[in-house]
């Protein structure tokens, strides 16, 4: 049976496709611009395409805010980056997922398949290590995760005071310390390292490394400074350094519990962890985050059994305020959240996974879905990574952090679409992408992924999908730990074309 297709359609429409992350719609004679020389060469660059989606879902980690820019990274592969205080964002691919982030002299340091280098405005990056040619890549593991295989792989690395750069990466079966001094282009070998640090942090002259084993340890003399077993982050910003350790072997999701503060650049610590609980009760911290050029400043963000959210110190840790405190009995009244708290509940989201402060009165927060914004030093925050497009429905604002399994067009009505996705479930489009709203009615205990959707050629509104509560099948990570006997999942049925279900 042929239908006629409707008129935004015949206007030239060519493509909605479904693509990692969300959907691409391409309309007829894309103008592709020249790729800068140094740009990644895996960033769209075609003016022919535009994303769709209802944006978020992924975790968000490391988020950075300098003036009117704010860097933040995903655990699906990409980071995103932003020129107007959150409102738009632009997709940034450095080969792998980007695991840490600073500011440079001009633009920013990331850490993706290799330590990269961006311009002012973030749009080209130079790959600053491994230097030379990379002729080999692997892909390792469940998730086809990139490792050069003739070059040292970075793990992390830091900046120095004075413009400096560490690495430590892995190299011939080994984990080796590298450094480049200023106006350098060559790389130096300083020395073999008996483990493998999953960060490095610039204190001053000193470097530190965080080892999983053993906790915060002074690289010049490789004595621990502070021990750690569990969630461990170190900050500073030349004026203020604080660490989050967590003394038990637990689990490394639940957050830190201890909250310290360093007054001699890293050499020793004093805990902060009572001021904390006097403001918010018993508490695990998740993460931390520091201004710039604010001394005494601190941002952290905290889970407790009943509520999570952040606290700000002025003061340096003795006194703690709090900005946000949510749940799913008792939400934040100065969080505007587009879809994913009304959708799931606050605790979907949960506490923040990474926090960062401008000099300026930004904030910003990451978590399992969602970058939060604040313009009035914390005071209000506002979800950036989609918008309301009506009371119902919601539109990307450019981050799309999860899996797309694919796009499901009515036969009856082509301007109705489902994208069937991970971790976010389904959702359903009336305008033929342009806008999106929560397919509702999926059991709670099945709506994290919905893998396929097939509309009833007969009937009109008909739509079987196959939803579960686990994600990523077939991957077998998914059931190395965990029998599938106790997954749960089936199928749902509509009559309204996606908008419901049963």
């Amino acid at each position: 049976m042929a239908y006629p297709a409707p008129k935004y359609f015949r206007r030239g429409l060519l493509a909605l496709v479904a693509a990692g992350g969300g959907l691409l719609l391409m309309k007829r004679r894309p103008r592709l611009s020249e790729t800068p020389p140094v740009a990644p060469r895996f960033e769209a660059k075609s003016q022919g395409w535009r994303l769709l989606g209802p944006g978020g879902g992924g975790a968000l980690f490391s988020p950075i805010a300098r003036k009117d820019y704010i860097f933040v990274t995903c655990d699906m592969g990409p980071a995103f980056a932003s020129q107007d205080g959150g409102l738009t964002w632009r997709f940034v691919d450095l080969d792998a997922p980007v695991t840490q982030r600073e500011s440079a002299p001009v633009g920013l340091l990331a850490l993706g398949l290799g330590l990269w280098e961006s311009n002012a405005s973030l749009s080209e990056w130079q790959l600053l290590f491994p230097s030379g040619d990379r002729t080999r890549i692997g892909l390792h593991d469940d998730h086809a995760d990139p490792e050069f295989i003739n070059a040292p792989h970075p793990i992390a690395f830091a900046q120095g005071p004075r413009g400096s750069l560490s690495v430590i990466a892995k190299s011939d079966e080994e984990v080796k310390l590298f450094t480049r001094e200023i106006g350098s282009d060559d790389w130096v070998t300083e020395r073999v390292l008996r483990y493998q640090p999953t960060a490095l942090v610039s204190v001053g002259e000193i470097l530190f490394a965080i080892d999983p084993a053993r906790g915060i340890v002074n690289l010049g003399d490789d004595q621990v400074t502070l021990r750690s077993r569990g969630t461990t982050q170190l900050i500073s910003n030349g004026s203020s350094t604080f660490a989050i350790t967590n003394e038990a072997e637990d689990d490394p999701l639940a957050g830190a519990t201890e909250l310290w503060r360093s007054l001699d650049g890293g050499r020793t610590f004093v805990r902060c962890t009572s001021a904390l609980k006097a403001a918010i009760g018993s508490a695990r911290v998740v993460s931390i985050g520091l201004p710039p050029n604010r001394s005494g400043y601190l941002l952290a963000s905290f889970k407790t059994d009943a509520r999570f959210g952040i606290v700000a110190s002025e003061d340096g840790g003795t006194s703690f305020s709090v900005l946000v405190a949510d749940s799913d009995g008792d939400r934040a009244h100065n969080v505007r959240d587009p879809w994913i708290a009304n959708h799931f509940e606050p605790s979907w989201a949960d506490a923040p996974l990474g926090l960062a402060a401008s000099d300026e009165r930004v904030r910003v927060a990451t978590d399992y879905g969602r970058v939060l914004v604040s313009h009035d030093d914390g005071r209000s925050w506002l979800g950036t990574y989609a918008t309301r497009t009506s009371d119902h429905t919601v539109s990307t604002t450019g981050i799309n952090t999860t899996t797309a399994y694919g796009v499901h067009t009515d036969p009856f009505d082509l301007r109705r679409v489902i994208l069937s996705s991970a971790d976010i479930g389904g959702f359903v489009s009336e305008d033929a992408g342009a806008s999106w709203e929560p397919c509702e009615g999926v059991p709670r205990p099945w709506r994290n992924t919905m893998y396929w959707a097939e509309f009833d050629p007969q009937v009109r509104g008909r739509v079987l999908a196959a939803v579960s509560n686990t994600h990523d099948l077939p991957r077998p990570k998914m059931w190395r730990r965990q029998s599938p006997l106790s997954f749960l999942g089936g199928i749902v049925l509509s009559e309204d074309g996606g908008k419901t279900w049963l």
